[in-house]
């Protein structure tokens, strides 16, 4: 249909991209004498780069994710040091949250790249996979910590999604998408955790269980001062956890 817009000016590319917009399917279009291969799925178009420019590309987008993972690894580092202190503020939280999501933005670019090498990108899952690792579940668990009531973790993180890449680099921006409403002027207010992620380190303690204890106590501070027959009086903390578990709670909090 030559009613279908189209922002290739060539015949060959016009018509692929109007077939893929018209039937809904995915159109390849190869120009031998342009040395260039376009990929067309509905409104949307990607040029396919050469395997070698490509690998380059990859790897430089790996040795920048490395870089933001250790400086990732070190905001976590610090949180649940100040956590442990009971001394946490905005800025402790929103600069793990920031850093957690830059190293998701570059690994989905990766992704990306990974998918389009094929067979030649096995050693970069490998790399990727090693790298990235359980990033988003430890990221889970920062969220739950510290999000407002009546929000889930997933909404939370979706306000950071929707940041440019500019703005998540903003902490005052970056904490006004983590929690709405919050005074992001003064990120060094005071930051109370519920402990979940602490109590997710504590071995043969199930999941389920311990949010039953971060719920039980309110907040990280006063789980610290729990006692042994406090901790027995929640559901689902049994002689078998208590006995399991005892020396990595004082281990935690020390």
């Amino acid at each position: 249909d030559p009613n279908v817009p189209t922002s290739e000016t060539g015949t060959r590319h016009r018509t692929a991209e109007r077939v893929a917009r018209s039937l809904d399917v995915h159109v390849v279009s190869a120009s031998e004498e342009m040395g260039v291969i376009n990929v067309y799925a509905g409104g949307d178009k990607r040029q396919l780069q050469e395997v070698g420019h490509l690998l380059d590309r990859a790897n430089q987008a790996l040795q920048t994710l490395e870089r933001y993972k250790v400086r990732l690894d070190d905001a976590i580092t610090n949180l649940t040091a100040v956590e442990i202190e009971d001394v946490v503020t905005l800025r402790d939280v929103v600069a793990v949250v920031q850093r957690g999501e830059m190293v998701h933005r570059i690994a989905d670019e990766i992704e990306t790249m990974i998918i389009e090498l094929g067979v030649d990108a096995r050693l970069l899952r490998l790399q990727l996979d090693e790298l990235y690792g359980e990033i988003d579940d430890e990221l889970d668990l920062v969220v739950a910590d510290y999000m407002p009531p009546g929000r889930s973790v997933a909404e939370t993180l979706a306000g950071m999604t929707q940041l440019s890449d500019d703005d998540v680099l903003n902490l005052r921006l970056a904490a006004d998408a983590l929690s709405p409403g919050t005074d992001s002027t003064d990120l060094g207010q005071e930051a109370a955790p519920k402990g979940l992620r602490l109590l997710h380190r504590v071995s043969r303690l199930p999941s389920e269980t311990a949010t039953n204890v971060a719920n039980h106590f309110g907040g990280l501070a006063k789980l610290q001062r729990a006692t042994v027959g406090d901790l027995m009086s929640v559901d689902g903390v049994d002689e078998a956890v208590r006995v399991d578990g005892a020396g990595s709670f004082t281990a935690l909090w020390r």
